[in-house]
Parts: C-alpha cells; structure tokens; sequence
C-alpha cells in the first residue's frame, strides 16, 4: 500500500516510506490507531470524533517520557 501512495504521489522516492516506517514507529505507543490505509477519509475522521467524543485519558505521551 506504502508503494502504491508513493508511485501517485511525484514528490516521493520509491521506499522512502517503507525505508522510515521502523524509525517513525519505533516507539510504539499510541492512545489511538487509524489505518488510512483501510479507513476512507470521512471514516478516519469519524472515528477520531468518536474517540475525542469519549472523553479519552492520554497516557502515550506520559509513557513515552517516562
């Protein structure tokens, strides 16, 4: 999927996603997933809404400086 938004977009080297991904994620501590790769737009935005809407406790960034 990483290669195919990659080849639409002209400003991008093919694998330069792939190539980053270890290192964007290699912290790996979220409070909220969304995969854009399956969600559409209004799907993603829906369910960030949908989280916010539950009163959320963030903790990720408190682990993370821990």
């Amino acid at each position: 999927m990483l290669s195919v938004r990659e080849a639409e977009r002209t400003d991008r080297t093919l694998g330069q996603a792939a190539a980053q991904l270890p290192a964007v994620h290699a912290h790996g501590d979220y409070d909220l997933l969304v995969d854009t790769g399956v969600l559409t737009a209004d799907q993603a935005a829906d369910s960030v809404l949908r989280w916010i809407d539950s009163g959320p406790t963030l903790t990720a960034l408190d682990r993370l400086r821990a």
